[in-house]
């Protein structure tokens, strides 16, 4: 735009009147906005209030009556709380016009809102200024929906709800709490713990609300109610409240009722506890009666070896010689299970105890191969080792590693066929510890069966397994000994394959053997 032209266009504007600047200023507004003179005519209508009304235009013009414009608006249906009362609606709402007394709010037919003001003017006339509120007024519905779901959940919820401002004043308490606390929502509401509660419940409760809102972490407390039925314990679970600038504003909690799970875990205790004493019980009977059976067992033994080898002389027919080495071959069986039945007894009563040393690893095998060869040479089934040279010394019980490597090696010559073999191996690292393995090709263990073979007096039912004697405590007793140690037994088996039997050992037992490198093999 020219300096001439924006000069002109100054002048124009000085030159309207002040109704003119001010009508100017009116048709610009967003409110919808109707001036009426004395006699309740329309003297100006802005576009907004056009708009709003476009459906009866002929009612918004210059001129027009208010009644007027009313019973338009009626006979549209665009006033939907004035149908089937219209009359009487039009005489309430022309009082209100003729009489303003503040603004009122009216719902639309078109589903909008608008809140009405009017004020008398000094002429006489009538100032109708109209806002459209609609938006304000879902979100007030959306809020007071909202506000209806929570307390419906709230009310109707199992656990004990309850929410305090920052001072600690109660502004919410669901049915439940009502009860626990034995006043309603409506007696505590802008009361504190200490006004409801004795000092030193109100203190356990003050300190908890104020640990959440200055850790502004949720936060558990046990609290406990008595009612008709007797004491009822509740976990009652405590967070904060912030508000969009993440300064706390209050604290809410729910609280469980967990009276019948401590009940319920008081009772497992107890059961525990009465287990415990009757394994112990047991454990203690055993070893009791072991020691009872090995006394007369010695004897049988002693006196069966010495009519054996004839010591004192001829028995007088070849048959009783042959009948005592059988009842000594028996008792000898029968003591190393009274043996095996001793020590898993002290173990489970805790009073096993290693005679720890250094170990030289390589004499123990030696020894325990020389102990099982025999049976394994008659039951057909080939010994080997993979022992790599150097293996360093082991601190353990020597006496206990012999037995745990005796009776894996046993077991597998047991239940593997003639014509098979059976390996064992050991290796060891210094961040893994020290391994044996012991590997047979025998009839295996299926997976199943695998947590009852390691089970006291355990036994897998299979055809081949009940053609030898045993009583199933070799493995677990091996096991309780491997765990002695700090170790670990894993089995691993396939029917008809074979049975793998790992035994580790932590590495602190290893003793440090200067010179000597961790040496990895396969299965480290």
């Amino acid at each position: 735009m020219t300096a001439n032209k924006q000069s002109e266009t100054a002048r124009k504007e000085a030159s309207l009147s002040t109704e003119e600047q001010l009508a100017l200023a009116i048709e610009a507004l967003s409110e919808h906005v109707v001036l009426f003179d004395a006699e309740d005519r329309i003297v100006l209508a802005n576009r907004a209030w056009r708009e709003l009304n476009k459906e009866v235009a002929e009612s918004t013009k210059p001129g027009a009556r208010f009644e007027d414009h009313l019973r338009a608006l009626i006979e549209k249906g665009l006033l939907p709380e004035a149908t089937g009362r219209e009359e009487e609606w039009l005489r309430e709402r022309m009082e209100r016009h003729l009489n303003p007394s503040g603004p009122f709010e009216v719902a639309r037919q078109d589903g909008r809102w608008i809140r009405l003001y009017e004020q008398r003017l000094p002429n006489g006339g009538i100032i109708l200024i109209i806002s459209d509120i609609t938006e304000s007024k879902r979100a007030d519905q959306a809020l007071i929906e909202s506000e209806a779901r929570f307390r419906a959940v709230v009310d109707n919820s199992p656990t004990k709800i309850h929410i305090k401002d920052a001072e600690g004043r109660y502004t919410l308490v669901n049915p439940l709490a009502e009860k626990l606390f034995g006043f309603t929502d409506e007696e505590v509401r802008g009361k504190t713990s200490y006004d409801i509660f004795p000092k030193e419940v109100a203190d356990a409760f003050t300190a908890h609300d104020r640990q959440v809102a200055e850790s502004r972490e949720m936060a558990e407390q046990v609290e406990h109610f008595m009612l008709e039925d007797g004491e009822h314990t509740y976990l009652t679970v405590k967070f904060p409240i912030l508000d969009a600038q993440g300064e706390v504003t209050g604290i809410a909690a729910i609280g469980t009722d967990i009276t019948e799970q401590q009940t319920a875990k008081a009772e497992i205790l107890k059961a525990k506890e009465q287990a415990e004493l009757a394994n112990r019980t047991k454990s203690e009977f055993l070893a009791n009666m072991s020691h009872e059976l090995r006394t007369p067992l010695n004897a049988i033994l002693g006196f069966s070896e010495l009519m054996g080898n004839a010591t004192l002389g001829p028995l007088g027919n070849p048959k009783y010689q042959e009948y005592a080495k059988d009842i000594n071959d028996s008792g000898r069986h029968l003591l190393a299970l009274i043996q095996d039945i001793l020590d898993l007894s002290k173990i489970e009563a805790g009073k096993l105890e290693l005679d720890e040393e250094d170990i030289d690893v390589h004499e123990v095998i030696r020894s325990c191969m020389v102990l099982v060869k025999e049976r394994a040479r008659n039951g057909g089934v080939k010994l080997k080792t993979d022992i790599p040279d150097g293996l360093p010394v082991l601190h353990a019980d020597k006496r206990k590693l012999k037995q745990i490597l005796v009776n894996l090696l046993s077991n597998a010559v047991k239940f593997t066929p003639p014509g098979r073999e059976v390996t064992l191996k050991a290796w060891w690292r210094e961040d893994s510890g020290y391994v044996f393995q012991v590997i047979d090709t025998g009839i295996g263990i299926a997976l199943a069966d695998i947590p009852k073979a390691l089970s006291p007096f355990g036994q897998v039912d299979s055809a081949l397994s009940r053609k030898y004697e045993g009583t199933g405590l070799g493995l677990p007793l091996t096991k309780s000994l491997v765990e002695m140690h700090g170790g670990s037994l894993d089995l691993q088996s396939e029917e008809g394959v074979g049975t793998t039997v790992t035994v580790r050992f932590p590495s602190e037992r290893i003793a440090h053997v200067p010179g000597i490198e961790a040496t990895g093999t396969p299965g480290a």
